[in-house]
């Protein structure tokens, strides 16, 4: 399902985000600034998920797919006041 969203990103984009990441992609659930207040000590990160992704989005030549979590929303509900994923 992803191959539709990836074809349409520039190739230098995409040789840029290999070289910088790798060949894994990530899903930030709670932000760098957010998490040194988050307790994650009950979090069980081998957990199966189900990530629904929407469309690909654009924002200053960066690229992301709009992805949605149940799980995740779950997750920043109760460790987080604001509620948003940053993809």
């Amino acid at each position: 399902m992803t191959t539709q969203y990836i074809k349409k990103i520039p190739n230098v984009a995409q040789k840029n985000r290999l070289s910088r990441n790798g060949k894994d992609y990530h899903i930030t659930v709670i932000n760098s600034i957010e998490f040194k207040d988050v307790d994650v000590s009950d979090i069980d990160l081998n957990d199966d998920i189900n990530v629904y992704i929407f469309g690909l989005g654009i924002n200053s030549g960066c690229y992301y797919l709009l992805c949605g979590c149940k799980e995740a929303d779950t997750l920043r509900q109760k460790k987080v006041k604001k509620l948003y994923i940053i993809t």
